[in-house]
């Protein structure tokens, strides 16, 4: 009777492992897929536009942490040719370009509480007095570590044309590669 005991609480041990790592994988699979950056603006990513004369837009792509300036410049350029589209112009051109970066910084001390000897890496073994002592110290001893993330923020000034000129891109080109690239669907 004992040995079955052990048996089924033993199974149900597996499944519930084998459970547990189904929902883990899934779980990091589904995060692995993440939602493309390229969206209106919200939560501090995504693009915007704002219509400053006749043909002429500024579009504003805020990037996420870590993005490279390449690509959030790219985006703007991708929406620049979706407002193109929607206003009936097949051409247009980047008049100014403006590159910035939304920087957050956090500083986080580390207290070298438990000093090693320097030799073998043990821990020191320490009497009352030099115990406190390296309390007293810890403010002293402590890292300061400063971890900095950066975002860009592109800023392109366009006017839209129906002719073509030589610095001029086509809106249909633009949007072609943005659907080969799978940054917009069908």
């Amino acid at each position: 009777m004992m040995l079955l005991v052990v048996i089924t609480s033993r199974a149900s041990y597996f499944l519930h492992m084998r459970s547990l790592l189904v929902l883990f994988a899934s779980g990091f699979l589904l995060g692995g897929c993440a939602v493309t950056p390229y969206q209106p603006y919200q939560g501090g990513v995504g693009f915007s536009e704002v219509n400053t004369a006749r043909n002429r837009y500024e579009v504003v792509y805020h990037g996420t942490t870590g993005m490279n300036e390449a690509d959030a410049k790219n985006y703007a350029i991708i929406r620049a040719a979706e407002i193109g589209k929607r206003n009936g112009m097949p051409h247009f051109r980047i008049v100014g370009t403006r590159l910035d970066a939304d920087v957050t910084r956090e500083a986080v001390r580390e207290p070298d509480l438990f000093p090693r000897h320097p030799w073998t890496g043990e821990p020191r073994r320490m009497t009352e007095w030099e115990w406190r002592r390296e309390r007293e110290l810890e403010a002293s001893r402590s890292r300061l570590t400063v971890r900095e993330n950066r975002a860009p923020i592109v800023r392109i000034t366009v006017d839209y044309t129906a002719e073509d000129c030589a610095a001029c891109l086509s809106v249909e080109e633009k949007l072609r590669e943005a659907r080969a690239a799978g940054i917009l669907s069908e």
